[in-house]
C-alpha cells in the first residue's frame, strides 16, 4: 500500500489530500452523529445535576416534617461544668433550679496485696483449688375537669393545655406535681377544687410564690385515679439486686486467669476486677449504694477476706435538688424526673444553678432558611438549563434542557407547591406567606425570619401543620368494613411526593430518562463505528482507483515514448 500511495498522484495529480477532501465531503452524517451524541451527553449530565439538587431539596424538606422541627428546645445554664441538661420537644419551657449535692459513685473493694506474679499457677503457690463467690447486695382561674378515667399524666397535660388562659404550667418531678407561673415576677398561684388535696396540692401558705411543689404521690403517672382514690372531681388553677456467681478455680489457674474469669461473668454478677500493684480490686459496674459480697474457699488467699474499712469504698447515689425537690438515683444520667429532660451530672454545686429551657426559634428558623436556600438553588439551576438564549444571534447558546417538557413541568409544579394554600383547616395561616416565605416574579423565594419567629411564638403547631399534615377520612366498604384513607396534604409531604416521582432510582422520571439516554448514546456509538468503517473502505477504494489511474497513465506514457522512439529511429534510417 505504501508503494501504491507513493505512486498515486505522480501522473494524475490526485494526491492523498484530494482523497481526504472527498472523504470529508461525505462525512456530513458523521458530524451530525457526533453532534447528536454530544448534545445527549450534555442533557444526561444536566439531569444528573437536577437529580442531585432535588435530592438535597428532599432532605431539607424532610427535616421540616420531624417532630423537633418546630418544637425544638434549647437550654441555658447559669453556670457551666456542673451538669448538662438536654431537652426534647416534649420538655416544658421554664426555669429550673438545680443543686448537685452528690455524684453517683461505684462501690469498690481493694484486696490485700498478693505476693505472687499474675501468671503464677495457684497450685504452686497455694497447693489447692476451690471457688470464689461474688455478687451485689391576673387571669381568670381555669377549671379543669378530671374524670375517673384520668391519670396524673393526663391531668398534667390538661393543665398545660390551658396555660395560655390560666398562666400556670405543670410538670411531674419525681412523683410531685410542680406548678409554675408562666410569667416572671411576684405572682400568686391560687389552688382549689375537690381533688387538690389528692393531687398533693392542698398546701398552706402558698401565697406569693412562682414555683410550687406538691407532696409526693404514691402512685404511678399512668395510674387511673378511680382505682387510687375512688372518686372524680375538678381542679381550679390560676395566677394569684443480682444472684451471686460461683467461679470454679482450678490448680492450673493464675491470678490473671481468675481476673479474666471474674470479668467474663460481669454481666451476671455485676462485678468486674483488675490487678493494681498486686491487689485484686473489685468494682461494681453500676453506680449507687450497693454492696459487694465475697465468699468461697479461696477468698482469703486472693486477699479478699478480713478487709479493713479503708479497703472498701461504698458506692453512693447521685443526689440532686430540682426546684426544691430532693432526688436520688443510682446514675449520673437522670432522665426520669421530668418529661423530655435528661440531666447529666458532672460535679457538685455550691449553690443552685438555674437551667432555663426555652423554645429554640433559631434552630427552627435555620431549617426553614435551609429549605428556602436549596429551593432557590434548584430553581436557578432549572432556569439556566431551560434558557433559550437569543435566537436572533447566529451563535446563540441555549441551556442543555431547553424545551424539555419534563423539566418545564417540574419548574411549574415546584413553584405552585410553594405558593398554593395547604388544605389543613387553618384558614388564613395555611400558606407559606403566612410564615414569612414570599416568592417574587422571577420565582426566587425569600424568608422573613422575624415573621416566622412570630408565627412560631404564637402557635408552632400551625407552622408545623403547614409542612406536615395528614387528613384521615373513613368510609364504609361494600362488605361493611370501615376503610380509612390518609391524604398527606402538607407542603413538605407534597414536595416529597413530587420530588420522589423524579428521583426514585427505579421508577423515577430521571432514572427512565437516564436509561433512554444510555440507549441512544450507545446506538449512536454503533452508527458512528459503522459509518467510520464505510469511510475507511471508501478511502481504500479511492486510493486503489487513483493509484491504478497513475499506473495506467505511467504505462501509457511509456508506450508513447516507445512509439515516439520507433518513429524517430525509422525517420533516421530513411535519410
Amino acid at each position: 500500500m505504501a508503494s501504491s500511495m507513493n505512486i498515486m498522484g505522480t501522473y494524475s495529480g490526485i494526491t492523498m489530500e484530494t482523497v481526504e477532501q472527498l472523504i470529508s465531503a461525505e462525512s456530513g452524517k458523521l458530524t451530525k452523529f457526533t453532534g447528536e451524541q454530544t448534545s445527549l451527553k450534555a442533557e444526561q449530565s444536566a439531569w444528573k445535576d437536577v437529580q442531585t439538587r432535588l435530592t438535597n431539596l428532599t432532605d431539607k424538606m424532610n427535616a421540616l416534617t420531624k417532630p423537633a422541627a418546630f418544637d425544638a428546645k434549647k437550654v441555658k445554664l447559669s453556670q457551666e461544668g456542673k451538669f448538662t441538661l438536654s431537652a426534647s420537644p416534649a420538655a416544658l419551657s421554664g426555669d429550673f433550679s438545680i443543686e448537685v449535692k452528690q455524684l453517683a459513685t461505684r462501690t469498690q473493694v481493694i484486696g490485700n496485696k498478693l505476693e505472687l506474679a499474675e501468671d503464677t499457677k495457684l497450685s504452686s503457690a497455694w497447693g489447692k483449688a476451690g471457688d470464689l463467690k461474688i455478687g451485689i447486695a391576673g387571669k381568670d382561674a381555669q377549671t379543669i375537669t378530671i374524670s375517673e378515667t384520668d391519670s396524673i399524666e393526663s391531668v398534667i397535660d390538661r393543665i398545660n393545655e390551658s396555660t395560655k388562659e390560666s398562666g400556670v404550667s405543670a410538670v411531674i418531678i419525681d412523683n410531685h406535681v410542680v406548678l409554675q407561673s408562666a410569667d416572671l415576677g411576684n405572682k400568686k398561684i391560687n389552688i382549689g377544687g375537690t381533688v387538690a388535696s389528692d393531687l398533693g396540692l392542698d398546701i398552706v401558705g402558698s401565697n406569693n410564690i412562682t414555683h410550687m411543689r406538691g407532696n409526693k404521690l404514691e402512685l404511678a403517672e399512668d395510674t387511673k385515679l378511680t382505682s387510687a382514690w375512688g372518686k372524680a372531681g375538678d381542679l381550679t388553677i390560676g395566677i394569684s439486686g443480682k444472684e451471686a456467681q460461683t467461679l470454679p478455680i482450678s490448680e492450673k489457674d493464675s491470678i490473671k486467669s481468675v481476673i479474666d474469669r471474674i470479668n467474663e461473668s460481669t454481666k451476671e454478677s455485676g462485678v468486674s476486677a483488675v490487678i493494681i500493684d498486686n491487689h485484686v480490686v473489685l468494682q461494681i459496674e453500676d453506680l449507687g449504694d450497693k454492696t459487694i459480697t465475697i465468699g468461697g474457699t479461696l477468698a482469703n488467699d486472693l486477699g479478699l477476706a478480713n478487709l479493713k474499712p479503708n479497703q472498701v469504698t461504698q458506692g453512693k447515689q447521685a443526689s440532686v435538688i430540682v426546684n426544691g425537690i430532693a432526688i436520688t438515683r443510682d446514675t449520673n444520667t437522670i432522665s426520669d424526673i421530668m418529661e423530655g429532660v435528661t440531666l447529666t451530672l458532672q460535679a457538685t454545686t455550691t449553690e443552685a444553678v438555674t437551667a432555663k429551657v426555652t423554645d429554640d426559634l433559631e434552630a427552627s428558623t435555620k431549617l426553614v432558611q435551609d429549605f428556602v436556600d436549596q429551593y432557590n438553588s434548584t430553581m436557578t439551576f432549572i432556569s439556566t438549563q431551560l434558557d433559550v438564549g437569543d435566537p436572533s444571534q447566529e451563535n446563540n447558546k441555549t441551556g442543555a434542557l431547553a424545551g424539555d417538557g419534563s423539566i418545564m413541568r417540574l419548574q411549574s409544579q415546584l413553584r405552585g407547591l410553594l405558593t398554593q394554600p395547604v388544605a389543613n383547616g387553618n384558614a388564613g395561616n395555611n400558606t407559606a406567606t403566612a410564615i414569612g416565605i414570599s416568592v417574587d416574579r422571577s420565582g426566587k423565594a425569600t424568608l422573613d425570619k422575624s415573621k416566622l419567629e412570630t408565627a412560631l411564638k404564637e402557635n408552632s403547631k400551625i407552622v408545623s401543620d403547614l409542612f406536615n399534615y395528614t387528613v384521615e377520612t373513613t368510609s364504609e366498604a361494600a362488605d361493611g368494613t370501615t376503610v380509612t384513607k390518609k391524604d398527606e396534604v402538607g407542603m413538605a409531604q407534597k414536595f416529597s411526593t413530587l420530588l420522589n416521582s423524579f428521583t426514585d432510582s427505579k421508577e423515577g422520571i430521571i432514572a427512565t430518562k437516564n436509561e433512554t439516554y444510555d440507549k441512544m448514546i450507545k446506538d449512536l456509538d454503533k452508527r458512528i463505528t459503522v459509518f467510520n468503517e464505510r469511510l475507511d473502505a471508501k478511502r481504500e477504494r479511492y486510493i486503489k482507483q487513483f493509484t491504478a489511474l497513475d499506473i495506467a497513465m505511467m504505462e501509457a506514457e511509456s508506450q508513447i515514448n516507445y512509439l515516439m522512439s520507433q518513429v524517430s529511429s525509422s525517420n533516421g534510417n530513411n535519410k
